[in-house]
């Protein structure tokens, strides 16, 4: 029940975000020049999915907050992360564990200082096995070319049951 409770809300999540950028791209038929500038430096930043971790960490400012959705004593990645030398050590946690065949960013929507990435994702639970597959949705927030903000939601309930040993 708790797995299908997630995913609902994930879809509805997603649907809203959808429909929101729907309405954005309607309204807004002029980007702006911040809108152009911080979406093509996010498109940077997803261009090639080996070298993520790097170009995150580049873009980030000093106090970038990061956070991850999930059930903080499930999935280790989880919580708010502050700073890009705790973001690069809780990305080490997630590769430890998660081994991504997928990771490529199929959506983006920019409005001023925030774009949204939608990233089709793929990976195996290196310790059971498991496979996820699940769209992540990264909020990102930016300020003065630096990312100082991002928010990320995805099908947690698939996370922890590939993780999960039982």
């Amino acid at each position: 029940m708790k797995h299908i409770k997630y995913r609902l809300m994930l879809i509805l999540f997603i649907l809203l975000i959808n429909f929101s950028c729907s309405q954005l791209e309607k309204s807004n038929q002029n980007t702006l020049p911040e809108d152009q500038t911080n979406l093509e430096l996010i498109k940077q930043l997803h261009q090639d999915s080996v070298s993520y971790v790097d170009r995150l960490i580049e873009l980030s400012s000093d106090s970038i907050e990061f956070y991850a959705a999930g059930p903080q004593d499930q999935l280790p990645w989880a919580g708010i992360i502050h700073g890009p030398q705790n973001l690069r050590d809780n990305f080490k946690i997630v590769l430890d564990i998660m081994d991504y065949e997928i990771f490529d960013a199929k959506e983006f929507i920019a409005q001023g200082k925030q774009v949204v990435a939608v990233i089709s994702a793929k990976a195996t639970a290196r310790t059971t096995g498991k496979t996820v597959e699940s769209d992540i949705v990264r909020i990102y927030t930016l300020k003065n070319g630096k990312i100082v903000k991002a928010r990320t939601y995805y099908d947690t309930a698939a996370y922890v049951d590939a993780i999960s040993l039982n």
